[in-house]
């Protein structure tokens, strides 16, 4: 009866981690998809002045940076649950790198301009790539602990 429990559990946990990574690529596709259109829309429309460039952190950068550390948070979270093989730290690095990812893409899709413009898309990439890496880590330690508990 244990054994038949803990196959359903599994079973479970399995089909709820395929349905949150379907519902994370639908909500990237979509997103990426507004970004598109949104670059469309604005192609043109801001030119930048050559002669002034842009210092410091801007609010634009200072919001494209929130995204970054919450990557970051999620490495952290995602490295000291595999390390300890804790459940709970999975899910949350797992969130926390699925919502760095929203964040990113979110400000990739609402802000326009180049490289250097002040506009964060640097801070925003970075959130992409530091919240990928962090829900991957959260996956890792799920996968270890499937087959840990088999």
């Amino acid at each position: 009866m244990e054994a038949l429990r803990n196959k359903l559990v599994r079973s479970i946990l399995t089909i709820q981690i395929k349905s949150q990574m379907k519902a994370l690529f639908i909500i990237l596709f979509v997103t990426v998809l507004m970004s598109f259109n949104n670059s469309l829309s604005q192609a043109g429309v801001q030119q930048r002045n050559e002669e002034t460039p842009v210092k410091g952190i801007t609010p634009a950068r200072a919001r494209s940076l929130v995204g970054v550390v919450v990557g970051i948070v999620s490495i952290i979270i995602g490295v000291r649950g595999k390390r300890r093989s804790n459940r709970s730290f999975s899910f949350f690095a797992i969130g926390m790198g699925s919502l760095a990812i929203i964040l990113g893409i979110v400000h990739l899709s609402t802000f326009s301009g180049d490289f250097g413009t002040g506009g964060g898309k640097a801070g925003a990439l970075g959130a992409l790539i530091l919240g990928t890496v962090g829900g991957f880590f959260g996956v890792l330690t799920l996968m270890k602990l499937k087959r840990s508990a088999s």
